[in-house]
């Protein structure tokens, strides 16, 4: 997880440093190489000296052996501490001298070297790095290629902390993966992004805490009867000095951190015990759409959450409506699809969310337990303007139709495409055309609810 690689702890002063560095204990028992601790040591000496010399520029690189588990279970564990042992002794051979390097966990090794002022001049270093260990490997006399990753953090001033160098040059490396080359680069700049990531996610542990998420809500529209047939459920972030911040924002730290499940039983309670109010205050026929995310359904805790907050609120499955992406609908995941069984046997409905972003078959929606398509607002945004995106749309809403599924279009913003959704048979809308997300009280207005 991102944002718990980096330090809280206080800055030590240059003498602690080097006691750190002068203790024999901190040695990497296997290779040999300092490990993890005595090498925080050497980036804090660097961090000291780049303070005190503008021209002192320096870089860390973390290096990370892909795919030791499956080297082990080919392998064996010993052929994969002669690797692990081989990779210290290229690294030895190279920077005689020349840079400080250590063992920084099973298959991660890192080194910190000076190199010039310019991002390009970090690249080249690590290019010439993995270039190096492009050769293959010599263990018990099989020559074997073995695929790295390189992160790069480059070394400044800004850095609070020795340890947060190393955690961006090892986030680097995570990135490293998906890259062609093999290599990525974390400067200062998105140190300053990620610290900020940091704080926005801590704050975001205490939110719900100290009651500053709260829920909004948008009307879901009958376009046959231009009634409000449901609402979505939508949370908000009211920060107490940032103002309003985006679902953007959060909910993708939310889903890292695993804190998505907190937020979304929160949501899940309070729209359904708003939902029973508004029924008891005559909005007898209106269901409530709330979304529930891949960890929900994966960890098993989505029928629980779903039948507590029924059970509390009072209200029927059949006024439930549960959101999940296409992406998560049309994935492989036994343990997600089982969970959209059990709810939809249990009596909730069940819709698929942002439909088309996907590129998901038309033809796969019959053996998915849905029963609504909501088609994404990238489509709708763009139908009056393409005919191509209006056959998809129509396509859409004819299969759907084919298969008793009911089709709802998102981000419905003018009476041109009210219009033409009107006119291919499409259920129900919801989008700024008609209403944007608003709290509760503003709801019950249009409800007409006393």
């Amino acid at each position: 997880m991102l944002a718990r690689r980096f330090s809280n702890k206080n800055s030590s002063s240059h003498e602690s440093w080097g006691q750190r560095i002068a203790s024999p204990s901190f040695r990497d028992p296997l290779t040999g190489l300092p490990d993890r601790s005595n090498f925080i040591g050497q980036i804090g000496e660097a961090l000291w000296r780049s303070r005190r010399d503008a021209n002192y520029n320096f870089a860390v690189v973390a290096l990370d052996v892909r795919r030791l588990k499956a080297f082990n279970g080919t392998f064996g564990y010993n052929a994969g501490d002669q690797l692990l042992m081989a990779v210290a002794r290229r690294l030895s051979g190279i920077f005689i001298g020349s840079a400080e390097l250590a063992r920084i966990g099973g298959d991660k090794y890192a080194i910190l070297a000076e190199t010039g002022a310019l991002r390009e001049a970090a690249r080249e270093f690590a290019e010439r790095v993995r270039d190096v260990f492009a050769a293959p490997f010599d263990i018990y006399e099989r020559s074997i290629a073995v695929e790295f990753t390189f992160g790069v953090a480059l070394g400044s001033s800004a850095y609070s902390h020795a340890d947060d160098v190393l955690a961006c040059a090892e986030m680097a490396t995570d990135e490293a993966k998906a890259s062609r080359s093999g290599i990525a680069i974390f400067d200062d700049t998105r140190y300053a992004k990620a610290k900020d990531r940091l704080l926005l996610e801590t704050e975001l542990h205490s939110a719900l805490d100290h009651n500053e998420l709260t829920v909004y809500y948008q009307p879901l529209v009958s376009l046959t009867t231009g009634k409000i047939t449901g609402v979505e459920a939508l949370v908000r972030w009211l920060h107490p000095e940032r103002g309003i911040i985006p679902p953007s924002e959060f909910i993708p730290i939310a889903e890292a951190t695993g804190f998505i499940t907190s937020i979304d039983e929160f949501v899940l309670r309070t729209a359904s015990a708003q939902l029973r109010q508004w029924q008891e205050r005559s909005a007898t026929d209106l269901h409530m759409a709330v979304n529930l995310s891949r960890r929900d359904l994966e960890h098993g805790v989505a029928r629980r959450m779903v039948a507590e907050a029924l059970k509390s609120s009072g209200i029927s499955p059949e006024s439930l409506e549960v959101e999940v992406t296409e992406s998560l609908a049309m994935s492989d995941a036994l343990a997600s699809i089982t969970a959209l069984r059990e709810l939809k046997d249990d009596g909730v409905s069940i819709a698929m969310d942002d439909f088309g972003t996907g590129y998901s078959s038309l033809g796969a929606l019959a053996g998915l337990p849905i029963n609504t398509v909501k088609i994404d607002r990238s489509f709708i945004s763009s139908i009056e303007a393409d005919a191509r995106v209006k056959c998809i749309v129509q396509s859409i809403v004819e299969m759907a139709h084919t298969l008793g599924l009911r089709v709802i279009a998102e981000g419905l913003e003018t009476q041109e495409q009210l219009g033409f959704l009107k006119s291919i048979g499409c259920d129900e809308a919801q989008g700024y055309l008609f209403s944007s997300p608003v709290p509760a009280d503003k709801i019950a207005g249009l409800l007409g609810c006393p």
